[in-house]
């Protein structure tokens, strides 16, 4: 069917004429109508042996049988005896309807939708019991063809939604009957395959004989196997279209089978995915490009650091050395204090750049051991303590009584990052007090440096852990440094399963912190 009951073919009348000759013929009837009411509440009709123009809307019968509600009968055996229908047009006028017998048309639901009739220009008597259940299958079977018309409609619909899916996912379908090898495309299949939708018969296409060379094989190997097993497939495969452009494909396919067991047809989708596999080829020839250049890069900055790192050390012994000799002037002596901070300070970079690359090559192993957090504290606060003395600044240390003695971890990671906050705090604060506290908690151990210095903004705060980044410009040629310290601390406490962070206030000062999972030492260890 077209889809339309009421529509005739171009070789053949419709669904609908049919049924109305069939009408006319069984009850001898020059006249027969079908009349349906839409969704949205239009009238269709269709007549055999009147014009349809003819049929003026005061009087409709169809609206009396609605209104009866299903399986009504409305028979008016004449017209021109009838007070509701012997001024109506048709009957007073031609073509003078004299007799009318109609039915209710239900679809599935039992919902009525139009009516069956039949039309005379003569009386006649009433319908005979028989001629009434001859009109009653009329009806019903006119209430059948309604039902195939909107389910196809229907179906129409959803093809119509799944080929606009189809199109803008750049997928189709196909499906094959093994019994009479028809095969079956939609129009996304046709397109993939460069064809205009229908331009040829995919049943007797080769369109094996469109893959790659290689891959042919591997396509009739899949198909054999499906009919002889019900294995579907999964296969990426090249395709060559019908303008000569190589394209790559993928298929998923899947088999029906028969009360038996038996394989009736295979069926599956189709997709070009050629755009997709080259940007993912792409993707990984910048990946690796990216990686090899990164490698490069961790390898130049070891290298540099380490060639510059050599004759740095020799310096800063030589002016440990040359600080010592009692020959030295005070100006002399002064000399060599400032080339041993310079080397000192310059050193500090290096290794700042040595431990970053060596973090971003993961190149940085931990080396857990058993050691006492107090004294790691201590010994910190020690390191740091003549800095704190030759500001002026008060140096306060406090260590709960909760925290174990010995627990498990890289040290000496922990104590650079230890450093590197207590560097800060000093570098960042002219008066007041720096305070170090240790504290345990949830099976972490968490240590904390705060200050009563500069403090930093709050949209700072958030990117001080980033590489080669400090609060502001100003900060750098203020008080120097490479923007590097809290960037390898973050990047150890990270590779520590540890957390890292700062609260800070502008002008009161800042505390940095970090947690570290904490394993307590057996007492044997």
């Amino acid at each position: 069917m077209d889809g339309n009951i009421f529509e005739s073919g171009v070789h053949a009348e419709s669904a609908i004429d049919r049924l109305l000759r069939t009408t006319c013929a069984l009850f001898d009837a020059p006249i027969s109508m079908v009349s349906i009411y839409g969704d949205d509440g239009t009238l269709r009709r269709t007549i055999l042996g009147m014009d349809d123009a003819n049929i003026p809307p005061e009087v409709n019968v169809t609206q009396m049988l609605l209104s009866q509600g299903p399986n009504a009968i409305l028979v008016v055996e004449d017209a021109l005896a009838h007070p509701r229908f012997s001024q109506h047009p048709l009957v007073a006028g031609p073509p003078h309807i004299r007799f009318y017998a109609g039915a209710t048309i239900c679809d599935r639901a039992g919902r009525p939708v139009g009516s069956i009739g039949l039309f005379d220009t003569v009386a006649r008597p009433p319908l005979t019991e028989d001629q009434v259940t001859t009109l009653r299958r009329l009806s019903i079977m006119a209430g059948d063809l309604y039902d195939l018309e909107q389910d196809e409609r229907a179906s129409r619909s959803k093809r119509q939604t799944l080929e606009l899916a189809e199109a803008m996912a750049g997928v189709g379908h196909f499906s094959v009957d093994v019994a009479s090898g028809k095969v079956t495309w939609s129009n996304e299949v046709y397109r993939i395959h460069g064809f205009a939708p229908g331009e040829v018969d995919p049943s007797s296409y080769s369109a094996l004989g469109a893959y790659h060379q290689d891959d042919a094989a591997i396509v009739r190997g899949f198909i054999d196997r499906a009919m002889r097993t019900g294995q579907g497939y999964d296969a990426q495969l090249r395709l060559t279209r019908a303008d000569g452009q190589e394209r790559v494909t993928r298929t998923k396919a899947r088999c029906e089978r028969d009360s038996k067991g038996v394989v009736t047809a295979l069926f599956g989708v189709f997709q070009d995915i050629t755009d997709s596999v080259r940007d993912k080829e792409a993707l990984i020839e910048a990946r690796d490009a990216a990686e090899a250049a990164a490698q490069a890069k961790s390898e130049f900055l070891a290298n540099m650091s380490h060639e510059i790192r050599t004759p740095l050390t020799s310096i800063i012994g030589f002016s440990a050395f040359l600080k010592a000799s009692p020959t030295l002037t005070d100006k002399e002596r002064h000399f060599a204090t400032r080339i041993s901070a310079a080397s000192n300070a310059l050193l500090s970079v290096v290794n700042d750049v040595l431990d970053y690359s060596r973090l971003e090559a993961d190149a940085v192993e931990l080396d857990s051991a058993p050691f006492d957090p107090r004294v790691l504290a201590e010994g910190a606060a020690a390191m740091v303590a003549d800095q704190c003395r030759a500001k002026g600044l008060a140096l306060e240390t406090h260590i709960e009584a909760s925290v174990p003695a010995s627990v498990v971890g890289d040290e000496n990671r922990l104590r650079q990052v230890l450093l590197n906050f207590l560097s800060n705090a000093i570098k960042f604060t002219s008066e007041g007090s720096i305070r170090l506290t240790v504290g345990d908690g949830d099976g972490r151990l968490r240590m904390a440096v705060g200050d009563t210095g500069i403090g930093i903004s709050p949209e700072a705060v958030d990117r001080v852990f980033d590489r080669f980044t400090q609060a502001d410009s100003s900060t750098t040629r203020l008080y120097g440094g490479t923007g590097l310290g809290l960037a390898i601390s973050r990047r150890l406490i990270q590779l520590m399963g540890g957390q890292i962070g700062a609260e800070s206030t502008p002008g009161q000062g800042s505390t940095f912190w970090f947690d570290v999972p904490m394993d307590e030492a057996r007492a044997d260890a």
